[in-house]
């Protein structure tokens, strides 16, 4: 079993997490709601080019759908997600990026929509597509 995981960059997270949590806020967004922090992310599995599952939170799935082709992602074994919310927290696409390893130095690529996966969901995928 090939162990994939998720780098994180934190990109401007304040020390204090009453910080981060008012940024999730920001949004409109409980924290509990759609919101994830890059430090609680895990695991990864490739859908295809555009599109990304992971786990956050230990029980808590999203899908991440990308802007353009992030190619040969599926071939990657660790990938980071950038928080560019200035929180840390992650609520909407514009607040992170996938970064991916390439031959010719990383991929960044933007993020067009977050959804997270209910638990029944999760359960019809496809074991390569389960984070």
């Amino acid at each position: 079993m090939t162990s994939r995981s998720i780098v994180v960059i934190v990109a401007g997270c304040g020390a204090m997490l009453l910080g981060c949590a008012g940024a999730a806020r920001q949004h409109g967004k409980a924290r509990t709601e759609a919101c994830f922090r890059p430090a609680d992310t895990y695991s990864f599995a490739v859908v295809d080019d555009h599109t990304v599952n992971l786990r956050a939170n230990v029980h808590d799935d999203y899908q991440l759908t990308l802007q353009t082709e992030c190619r040969n992602i599926d071939w990657d074994n660790n990938i980071a997600l950038r928080s560019r919310s200035g929180g840390g927290w992650i609520c909407d696409p514009l607040d992170a990026e996938l970064i991916a390893p390439g031959p010719a130095g990383p991929r960044h690529c933007e993020i067009t929509a977050i959804r997270k996966l209910s638990p029944e969901e999760v359960a019809t995928l496809p074991s390569k597509q389960k984070p």
